[in-house]
Order: C-alpha cells, then sequence, then structure tokens
C-alpha cells in the first residue's frame, strides 16, 4: 500500500528465453478483466498513484526466437491510499494543580505503520517538544501543577505519506478549592429559621456542596 503520490515501482525478473525479450504491462480494476497499459513496455512499470483506490497488475513476457513461448506473471496488488487526516482533535481540558488529563486523536487514511508522537509546550504558539514513549493514539499526562499545551504528530509508514500534526490542546491548571466566605453563626427563637451560605473560588469542573449537621462542633457530622 502507498499513499497518494507515493512510490509504487513493479519490477519483474526472468531467465529463459531467446532473441528480443518483450514486456507488456497490463492492468485490471477487479483482477479479472485486463488490458495492456500503452507505453508500458520495459521490465519495470511506474503504477501511477494519484487516485486512492486498488488496481491490479501483471506483465505478459515474450521472446522473439521460434518455439519460445510467451509467460504472464504473478498480479502485483497496488492499493493507493488517501493520506493522513484527523477526525477527531484532541480536546481541551481544565484540571485542579496536581491532577491528570486523558488527550486522544483519531483519523483515517495513510497506509502501512501508523505513528503517534506526542509534544508539549509552554504557550499554545510553542516551541514543542516531543514525549519520551507518548507514541499512542491516547496519551495520560502526568500530574501537572501548571498550564500545558498539547499536540501530536501522526505519520504512515509508506511511501507518500505526508505526516499531520494535530490542532492544539490547552490543560488549564486551575487552583484547588478555596472558601473565601464562610458560613456564619446565627441566633433564632425556637420554631425559627436561618439561612447559610458559602463562597468559594477555584477548582474545576461541576462543584457540589452537601451540608452536614451536628449536635456539637466536634460531631459527629451527618449529611
Amino acid at each position: 500500500d502507498v499513499c497518494i503520490d507515493g512510490d509504487a515501482l513493479l519490477t519483474v525478473s526472468i531467465t529463459g528465453g531467446s532473441g528480443t525479450i518483450t514486456y507488456q504491462w497490463e492492468s485490471s480494476a477487479d483482477g479479472t478483466t485486463w488490458s495492456p497499459i500503452a507505453g508500458a513496455t520495459n521490465s519495470t512499470y511506474d503504477a501511477p498513484t494519484d487516485v486512492a483506490g486498488t488496481t491490479y497488475y501483471r506483465v505478459v513476457i515474450a521472446a522473439a526466437a521460434g518455439g519460445c513461448e510467451s509467460t504472464t506473471s504473478d498480479e502485483a496488488v497496488v492499493t493507493v491510499q488517501e493520506d493522513i487526516a484527523i477526525t477527531a482533535q484532541p480536546t481541551d481540558d481544565s484540571i485542579c494543580s496536581g491532577g491528570t488529563s486523558s488527550l486522544s486523536v483519531a483519523s483515517s487514511g495513510g497506509a502501512g505503520i501508523i505513528s503517534y508522537q506526542w509534544q508539549q509546550a509552554d504557550n499554545a504558539s510553542g516551541p514543542f517538544t516531543d514525549i519520551t514513549g507518548a507514541t499512542d493514539a491516547v496519551y495520560n499526562t502526568p500530574n501537572l501543577t501548571s498550564t500545558t499545551y498539547y499536540q501530536v504528530v501522526i505519520s504512515a509508514g509508506a511511501s507518500g505519506c505526508d505526516p499531520v500534526t494535530s490542532a492544539v490542546a490547552e490543560v488549564e491548571v486551575i487552583d484547588d478549592l478555596e472558601i473565601t466566605a464562610q458560613p456564619a453563626d446565627d441566633e433564632i427563637c425556637q420554631g425559627g429559621t436561618s439561612t447559610l451560605s458559602i463562597a468559594v473560588t477555584g477548582g474545576s469542573g461541576t462543584v457540589g456542596y452537601q451540608w452536614q449537621i451536628a449536635a456539637s462542633e466536634t460531631g459527629p457530622w451527618n449529611d
């Protein structure tokens, strides 16, 4: 397999025969119906790879001397794949200091071995440096204490496959929760009610609250 505009050079070698040896390459869309390729009369043929798809090739070899029968090679299959395209980009995330994030990417196209190399930077504009061992479609960050930016370079091993770089994903590190306004003491008459409130800063994701009650300051406390 190759990517579009990759190299698909087909070759054949022979023994025997006498007189002038001639070659005629043939192509087929289904491996059944064959057509000669105009001008393809050498022992090598550079198959076109400008359009994605699968084409079958073979070569008929003949010798001019009397009694020499022609022979036909085995089929060679050339599959041309589209270049790599990213179908799901890594996405931004927000975590608290010391937390981790899981980044992922998905792609289509390419031929040969598909490889991944995640990179990181302190700024969205880079410079980005390779992360040792981060060579899968999913990357789990270490515990982070500062905002970090990530991207991944995807490569395909076959001829003509150009690498592609993902969008940059920001993993924002947010300060841990901090209470900025504590609930205040109150006095009420028997049968009255009191309104308690609290204010916080920091944290990441949905902030949840669970009020608790106790008969004394030392507890036990119950939701």
